[in-house]
């Protein structure tokens, strides 16, 4: 065996290791089973963030959808809403809210409540923001009040 030169050591005299020439095969295996063990690992990390990816596209597409069908359902009802309650404005322009329009309006409003299965109470007030007619909803009934 050949001793190892000046230039072989390091400053404090010490031989150096160069690695693979001291390894032994209980070393080749402990390097290789951290091999197999971090590409492993490594598969796994990427397989994990890839379902992570997939499952919050999925969530945030099952958002969307739920937001857009809710502003739908809200466009129709403000769009049903407001045709109703422009057909009893105009009526009550035309006819007034006098004690023979008041039948006939309590049966319009009446109609429009129950048409409009959203709308829990209608009211219509005068300019002086006096109270000319109510109709509530309690559960499915409807009462009017003059």
């Amino acid at each position: 065996m050949k001793l190892p030169s000046r230039s072989d050591r390091d400053p404090l005299g010490r031989p150096h290791r160069w690695p693979g020439r001291e390894l032994s095969l209980r070393g080749w295996l402990a390097v290789f089973a951290l091999c197999v063990c971090s590409a492993v690992s490594a598969v796994f990390a990427v397989n994990t963030l890839h379902e992570r990816t997939v499952a919050v596209a999925d969530a945030r597409r099952a958002a969307e959808n739920v937001a857009e069908s809710l502003a739908q359902q809200v466009s129709d009802t403000l769009e049903g809403v407001d045709g109703g309650l422009l057909a009893l404005s105009e009526r009550v322009q035309n006819d007034g809210t006098g004690p023979l329009a008041r039948d006939q309006l309590q049966e319009a409003m009446a109609d429009l409540a129950t048409t409009m299965p959203r709308v829990h109470g209608l009211l219509i007030v005068n300019e002086h923001g006096q109270l000319r007619s109510e109709e509530r909803r309690v559960g499915k009934e409807c009462r009017s009040r003059w």
